[in-house]
Protein backbone atom coordinates (compact mmCIF):
# COMPACT_ATOMS: atom_id res chain seq x y z
CA UNK A 1 0.00 0.00 0.00
CA UNK A 2 2.67 2.64 0.59
CA UNK A 3 4.62 1.67 -2.01
CA UNK A 4 1.38 2.38 -4.50
CA UNK A 5 0.84 5.51 -2.63
CA UNK A 6 4.55 6.74 -3.41
CA UNK A 7 4.23 5.70 -6.65
CA UNK A 8 0.69 7.81 -7.37
CA UNK A 9 2.76 10.86 -6.12
CA UNK A 10 5.39 10.10 -9.07
CA UNK A 11 3.44 12.68 -11.36
CA UNK A 12 2.85 15.73 -8.85
CA UNK A 13 6.54 15.12 -7.64
CA UNK A 14 7.81 15.59 -11.33
CA UNK A 15 5.31 18.06 -12.32
CA UNK A 16 6.37 20.38 -9.47
CA UNK A 17 10.25 19.72 -10.15
CA UNK A 18 9.83 20.30 -14.07
CA UNK A 19 7.94 23.78 -13.15
CA UNK A 20 11.08 24.33 -10.44
CA UNK A 21 13.69 23.97 -12.99
CA UNK A 22 11.55 25.87 -15.58
CA UNK A 23 11.61 28.99 -13.08
CA UNK A 24 14.81 28.42 -11.99
CA UNK A 25 15.94 28.45 -15.59
CA UNK A 26 14.43 31.11 -16.71
CA UNK A 27 16.34 33.56 -14.24
CA UNK A 28 20.15 31.51 -15.11
CA UNK A 29 20.01 29.45 -18.31
CA UNK A 30 18.14 30.96 -20.60
CA UNK A 31 19.20 34.78 -20.56
CA UNK A 32 22.86 33.32 -21.25
CA UNK A 33 21.42 31.20 -23.65
CA UNK A 34 19.94 34.50 -25.79
CA UNK A 35 23.43 36.72 -25.37
CA UNK A 36 24.78 33.72 -26.78
CA UNK A 37 22.47 33.51 -30.09
CA UNK A 38 22.06 37.40 -30.63
CA UNK A 39 25.65 37.29 -30.62
CA UNK A 40 25.32 33.99 -33.18
CA UNK A 41 23.32 36.47 -34.86
CA UNK A 42 24.91 39.57 -35.28
CA UNK A 43 27.84 37.40 -36.43
CA UNK A 44 25.88 36.14 -38.90
CA UNK A 45 24.35 40.03 -40.01
CA UNK A 46 27.81 40.86 -40.07
CA UNK A 47 29.09 38.63 -42.61
CA UNK A 48 26.64 39.54 -45.35
CA UNK A 49 27.83 41.53 -47.67
CA UNK A 50 27.46 43.40 -51.11
CA UNK A 51 27.92 41.28 -53.92
CA UNK A 52 28.43 42.53 -57.79
CA UNK A 53 25.18 41.31 -59.58
CA UNK A 54 25.80 43.88 -62.96
CA UNK A 55 27.73 47.63 -63.39
CA UNK A 56 27.09 49.95 -60.36
CA UNK A 57 24.19 46.90 -59.17
CA UNK A 58 25.22 44.84 -55.91
CA UNK A 59 23.04 42.65 -53.97
CA UNK A 60 22.65 41.42 -50.70
CA UNK A 61 21.26 37.56 -50.26
CA UNK A 62 19.70 36.95 -46.61
CA UNK A 63 18.41 33.10 -46.76
CA UNK A 64 17.11 31.24 -44.00
CA UNK A 65 17.42 27.54 -42.41
CA UNK A 66 15.34 26.12 -39.84
CA UNK A 67 17.84 27.03 -37.12
CA UNK A 68 17.07 30.69 -37.63
CA UNK A 69 13.89 30.47 -34.87
CA UNK A 70 13.51 33.97 -34.20
CA UNK A 71 10.08 34.24 -35.23
CA UNK A 72 10.89 36.16 -38.85
CA UNK A 73 10.37 33.54 -41.77
CA UNK A 74 10.72 35.77 -44.45
CA UNK A 75 13.69 35.40 -46.69
CA UNK A 76 14.89 37.72 -48.66
CA UNK A 77 17.00 39.96 -51.00
CA UNK A 78 18.09 43.69 -50.82
CA UNK A 79 19.73 45.28 -54.24
CA UNK A 80 21.01 49.05 -54.37
CA UNK A 81 22.39 51.18 -57.20
CA UNK A 82 25.95 51.64 -56.24
CA UNK A 83 26.73 54.04 -59.39
CA UNK A 84 25.60 57.87 -60.45
CA UNK A 85 22.86 57.15 -62.76
CA UNK A 86 19.17 56.30 -61.89
CA UNK A 87 18.21 52.99 -62.84
CA UNK A 88 14.57 52.73 -64.12
CA UNK A 89 13.79 48.86 -64.29
CA UNK A 90 16.58 46.02 -62.94
CA UNK A 91 15.47 42.26 -63.59
CA UNK A 92 16.95 39.33 -62.47
CA UNK A 93 16.83 35.84 -60.91
CA UNK A 94 17.54 33.73 -57.74
CA UNK A 95 17.72 30.16 -58.35
CA UNK A 96 17.97 27.56 -56.15
CA UNK A 97 19.34 24.39 -57.64
CA UNK A 98 19.00 20.60 -57.09
CA UNK A 99 20.41 18.19 -59.18
CA UNK A 100 17.43 18.62 -62.12
CA UNK A 101 15.22 20.60 -60.26
CA UNK A 102 15.40 24.70 -60.04
CA UNK A 103 13.22 26.33 -57.57
CA UNK A 104 13.65 30.23 -59.34
CA UNK A 105 12.19 33.27 -57.85
CA UNK A 106 12.15 35.96 -61.07
CA UNK A 107 12.32 39.65 -59.32
CA UNK A 108 12.45 43.20 -60.61
CA UNK A 109 13.02 46.64 -58.62
CA UNK A 110 12.24 50.31 -60.26
CA UNK A 111 13.13 53.92 -60.15
CA UNK A 112 16.27 52.98 -57.84
CA UNK A 113 17.90 56.53 -57.42
CA UNK A 114 21.76 56.76 -56.96
CA UNK A 115 22.38 55.31 -53.77
CA UNK A 116 18.97 53.90 -52.64
CA UNK A 117 18.23 50.28 -52.48
CA UNK A 118 15.07 47.97 -52.42
CA UNK A 119 14.04 44.84 -50.27
CA UNK A 120 12.73 42.10 -52.19
CA UNK A 121 10.87 38.99 -50.74
CA UNK A 122 11.70 35.34 -52.27
CA UNK A 123 8.36 34.25 -52.19
CA UNK A 124 8.74 30.35 -53.16
CA UNK A 125 12.29 29.70 -52.53
CA UNK A 126 12.97 26.50 -49.70
CA UNK A 127 14.74 26.73 -46.62
CA UNK A 128 18.26 25.79 -46.40
CA UNK A 129 17.57 22.42 -44.92
CA UNK A 130 18.65 18.91 -44.54
CA UNK A 131 16.16 15.54 -44.89
CA UNK A 132 17.13 12.22 -43.43
CA UNK A 133 14.70 9.74 -44.86
CA UNK A 134 15.52 5.63 -44.78
CA UNK A 135 18.80 6.23 -43.30
CA UNK A 136 19.70 8.96 -46.00
CA UNK A 137 20.70 12.78 -45.84
CA UNK A 138 19.14 14.98 -48.46
CA UNK A 139 19.48 18.31 -48.91
CA UNK A 140 16.86 20.81 -50.30
CA UNK A 141 19.34 22.44 -52.89
CA UNK A 142 22.79 21.87 -53.71
CA UNK A 143 23.46 25.72 -54.48
CA UNK A 144 22.18 29.08 -55.13
CA UNK A 145 22.53 31.44 -57.74
CA UNK A 146 21.39 35.28 -58.59
CA UNK A 147 22.00 36.77 -62.02
CA UNK A 148 21.06 39.80 -63.73
CA UNK A 149 18.51 39.68 -67.10
CA UNK A 150 17.95 42.88 -68.18
CA UNK A 151 18.20 47.01 -67.02
CA UNK A 152 17.44 49.39 -68.14
CA UNK A 153 19.32 52.80 -67.28
CA UNK A 154 19.74 56.41 -69.10
CA UNK A 155 17.50 55.47 -71.89
CA UNK A 156 19.63 52.21 -72.53
CA UNK A 157 18.37 48.55 -72.09
CA UNK A 158 21.59 46.02 -71.02
CA UNK A 159 20.28 42.34 -71.67
CA UNK A 160 22.64 39.89 -69.50
CA UNK A 161 23.50 36.21 -70.28
CA UNK A 162 25.48 34.78 -67.31
CA UNK A 163 25.10 31.86 -64.37
CA UNK A 164 25.73 35.13 -61.74
CA UNK A 165 27.19 34.53 -58.45
CA UNK A 166 26.59 31.02 -57.44
CA UNK A 167 27.25 30.07 -53.72
CA UNK A 168 26.79 26.39 -52.23
CA UNK A 169 25.92 25.66 -48.66
CA UNK A 170 27.89 23.45 -46.19
CA UNK A 171 24.77 22.87 -44.11
CA UNK A 172 27.09 23.38 -41.18
CA UNK A 173 24.84 24.41 -38.91
CA UNK A 174 23.18 20.63 -38.69
CA UNK A 175 26.89 19.39 -38.33
CA UNK A 176 28.21 20.81 -35.31
CA UNK A 177 27.36 20.59 -31.28
CA UNK A 178 26.62 24.34 -30.91
CA UNK A 179 23.70 24.61 -30.29
CA UNK A 180 21.15 23.27 -27.43
CA UNK A 181 17.08 23.21 -27.10
CA UNK A 182 16.04 24.89 -24.31
CA UNK A 183 12.80 25.12 -23.01
CA UNK A 184 11.48 24.24 -26.83
CA UNK A 185 13.85 26.80 -28.37
CA UNK A 186 17.07 26.14 -30.11
CA UNK A 187 19.96 28.23 -29.34
CA UNK A 188 23.51 28.43 -30.74
CA UNK A 189 25.95 28.85 -27.79
CA UNK A 190 29.50 28.28 -29.80
CA UNK A 191 29.72 32.15 -28.14
CA UNK A 192 29.92 30.54 -24.58
CA UNK A 193 32.54 28.05 -26.00
CA UNK A 194 34.44 30.87 -27.51
CA UNK A 195 34.29 32.78 -24.34
CA UNK A 196 35.51 29.39 -21.91
CA UNK A 197 38.47 29.61 -24.47
CA UNK A 198 38.93 32.90 -23.24
CA UNK A 199 38.97 32.25 -19.90
CA UNK A 200 41.15 30.23 -20.32
CA UNK A 201 43.99 31.78 -21.84
CA UNK A 202 43.38 35.11 -19.48
CA UNK A 203 43.98 32.35 -16.35
CA UNK A 204 47.19 30.91 -18.01
CA UNK A 205 48.23 34.31 -18.59
CA UNK A 206 47.75 35.80 -15.43
CA UNK A 207 49.48 32.60 -12.87
CA UNK A 208 52.00 31.65 -15.44
CA UNK A 209 52.66 33.74 -18.55
CA UNK A 210 53.13 36.80 -16.82
CA UNK A 211 55.32 34.99 -14.49
CA UNK A 212 57.69 33.66 -17.49
CA UNK A 213 56.43 30.58 -18.11
CA UNK A 214 54.93 29.97 -21.44
CA UNK A 215 52.75 26.72 -22.61
CA UNK A 216 49.19 25.99 -21.63
CA UNK A 217 49.97 22.07 -20.50
CA UNK A 218 50.96 21.22 -16.66
CA UNK A 219 53.95 19.01 -17.81
CA UNK A 220 55.60 21.39 -19.78
CA UNK A 221 55.32 24.64 -17.34
CA UNK A 222 55.49 21.96 -14.35
CA UNK A 223 59.34 21.35 -16.08
CA UNK A 224 59.92 25.07 -16.97
CA UNK A 225 59.38 25.85 -13.11
CA UNK A 226 61.84 22.81 -12.07
CA UNK A 227 64.45 23.48 -14.90
CA UNK A 228 64.68 27.15 -13.48
CA UNK A 229 64.44 26.32 -10.19
CA UNK A 230 62.03 29.61 -9.13
CA UNK A 231 59.87 27.06 -6.99
CA UNK A 232 57.96 30.70 -6.20
CA UNK A 233 55.77 29.64 -9.46
CA UNK A 234 54.95 26.35 -8.53
CA UNK A 235 51.67 27.21 -6.75
CA UNK A 236 50.49 29.65 -9.43
CA UNK A 237 51.06 26.25 -11.87
CA UNK A 238 49.49 24.16 -9.73
CA UNK A 239 46.56 26.62 -9.12
CA UNK A 240 46.14 27.03 -13.27
CA UNK A 241 46.00 23.14 -13.35
CA UNK A 242 43.61 23.23 -11.27
CA UNK A 243 40.92 25.51 -12.42
CA UNK A 244 42.05 25.05 -16.20
CA UNK A 245 40.35 21.59 -15.81
CA UNK A 246 37.00 21.47 -17.87
CA UNK A 247 34.07 21.19 -15.19
CA UNK A 248 35.81 23.64 -13.31
CA UNK A 249 37.02 25.85 -15.81
CA UNK A 250 32.91 25.75 -16.98
CA UNK A 251 32.17 26.98 -13.53
CA UNK A 252 34.04 29.60 -13.60
CA UNK A 253 32.56 31.05 -17.22
CA UNK A 254 29.08 30.06 -16.02
CA UNK A 255 29.12 32.00 -12.43
CA UNK A 256 30.91 34.89 -14.30
CA UNK A 257 28.24 35.48 -16.48
CA UNK A 258 25.38 34.57 -13.85
CA UNK A 259 27.22 37.28 -11.90
CA UNK A 260 26.62 39.60 -14.74
CA UNK A 261 30.54 39.97 -14.36
CA UNK A 262 31.07 39.31 -17.76
CA UNK A 263 28.50 39.28 -20.50
CA UNK A 264 28.65 38.13 -24.47
CA UNK A 265 28.12 40.70 -26.62
CA UNK A 266 29.37 40.88 -30.26
CA UNK A 267 31.18 44.07 -30.76
CA UNK A 268 32.06 45.31 -34.56
CA UNK A 269 35.80 46.62 -34.92
CA UNK A 270 35.03 50.11 -37.23
CA UNK A 271 38.59 49.69 -38.69
CA UNK A 272 38.46 45.47 -39.75
CA UNK A 273 34.62 46.70 -40.61
CA UNK A 274 35.55 48.99 -43.04
CA UNK A 275 38.40 46.50 -44.97
CA UNK A 276 36.42 43.62 -44.90
CA UNK A 277 33.66 45.31 -46.85
CA UNK A 278 36.30 46.84 -49.01
CA UNK A 279 37.58 43.47 -49.97
CA UNK A 280 34.35 41.64 -50.00
CA UNK A 281 32.19 44.57 -51.63
CA UNK A 282 32.12 43.70 -54.96
CA UNK A 283 31.45 40.10 -54.36
CA UNK A 284 32.61 37.02 -55.65
CA UNK A 285 33.72 35.67 -59.30
CA UNK A 286 33.49 37.55 -62.47
CA UNK A 287 31.78 40.10 -63.55
CA UNK A 288 28.43 39.41 -65.76
CA UNK A 289 28.82 39.26 -69.39
CA UNK A 290 26.16 41.93 -71.27
CA UNK A 291 25.52 40.14 -74.89
CA UNK A 292 23.19 42.62 -76.24
CA UNK A 293 23.39 46.17 -75.62
CA UNK A 294 20.09 47.98 -76.99
CA UNK A 295 20.65 51.94 -77.54
CA UNK A 296 17.76 54.19 -77.35
CA UNK A 297 16.96 54.02 -81.10
CA UNK A 298 16.76 50.20 -80.30
CA UNK A 299 19.81 48.92 -82.58
CA UNK A 300 20.44 45.86 -81.59
CA UNK A 301 24.63 45.46 -80.88
CA UNK A 302 26.41 42.47 -80.17
CA UNK A 303 29.46 42.50 -77.91
CA UNK A 304 30.38 41.78 -74.48
CA UNK A 305 32.44 43.89 -71.28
Amino acid sequence: MEATMIWSLRKPVMWVWRNLVGLVGAWTVAPIFRQAHDYHLAVRRWQRRWAELAENVEFQLHTRSSFDEDNNGEQSIWIRNSGPVLIDEVHFCVEAKLGSVSYQVPLAAYRLKPGCKSKLALVGLPLQDLIFHNDQVYTTYDSISTYPVRIIRNQHMEIYSTDGVSRHPTYGDYLNGEWRRWNGRLYNIKAIDELRRENFFRLAHSFCGRHGLFGLEFDMLLKQTMRTRNYRRLPGVMIFALISYKPILNAIVWARLLLRVERIVFERDPATDKATEHILNKGHGDRPVKVILIDAGHTAIEGST
